[in-house]
């Protein structure tokens, strides 16, 4: 009886050490594929390349660290310009998370950028707050633990600072577009709560593509361009 116990012992160790070296396996594949994003993203958005350089990526149980440097032209910007900086491109992120990479337990986790200089610690946090609605998330930009600014109060800003500025009307289109999808999607989903990611968003992109004239590839341009103004 002895014996078959340390033996059924020894296979179930051996199942746990192989699992986790599996799941190990994955998570580095995943961090190549977060990092590759990334650098992508860096080249295709040329303002992006003096403000940040991008040193670690790093996949948990609970989260998607990613950790980087800052320099000083990213420490003259604005909190509400630093937020957008950083924000934006986590959304991205995301968007290549649901879209492309299609994996469904990293499409909910928490993402956590930690940005340093010499003298302070940028961080920014974004969350899921309903896994069941992904497509939505909260961002927190804190400054040596100091919370500086909320998504909720950038969305404010940045909508006052489209309207008080009117060399941008070239883009009211493109904003119209994104309202418009933006009412589809809450009136489909019952604000969210019923939200069926591969029937729904195909609902919307054809009603979206139909009622504006314009092709898929265009509208997700437009979408990954504008959509972290509206979520």
């Amino acid at each position: 009886m002895t014996k078959k116990l340390i033996f059924l012992s020894f296979i179930v160790l051996s199942i746990l050490i192989s699992s986790t070296l599996i799941n190990l396996d994955k998570a580095k594949a995943t961090s190549l594929n977060v990092q590759e994003f990334s650098n992508q993203f860096i080249s295709e958005n040329a303002h992006f390349t003096p403000l940040i350089n991008f040193k670690e990526f790093k996949i948990t149980y609970k989260e998607i660290l990613i950790k980087a440097d800052v320099s000083n032209s990213f420490v003259e910007l604005n909190h509400a310009q630093q937020f957008g900086f950083l924000s934006s491109y986590v959304k991205h992120l995301r968007y290549y998370l649901r879209t492309e990479l299609k994996s469904p337990h990293l499409r909910t986790k928490s993402i956590n950028i930690i940005c340093k200089t010499k003298d302070q610690t940028y961080k920014l946090t974004n969350c899921i707050p309903d896994k069941k609605v992904e497509v939505k998330s909260d961002s927190e930009l804190y400054i040596d633990n100091k919370l500086i600014l909320g998504s909720k109060e950038h969305k404010i800003l940045m909508e006052q600072y489209l309207h008080k500025n009117p060399q941008f009307d070239f883009i009211d289109q493109d904003i119209e577009i994104i309202r418009y999808a933006t009412k589809l999607f809450n009136k489909l989903t019952v604000g969210g709560n019923y939200y069926n990611h591969k029937k729904d968003s195909k609902v919307i992109l054809d009603l979206v593509t139909e009622k504006f004239g314009i092709t898929e590839q265009e509208y997700s341009n437009i979408y990954k361009k504008y959509f972290f103004l509206f979520e």
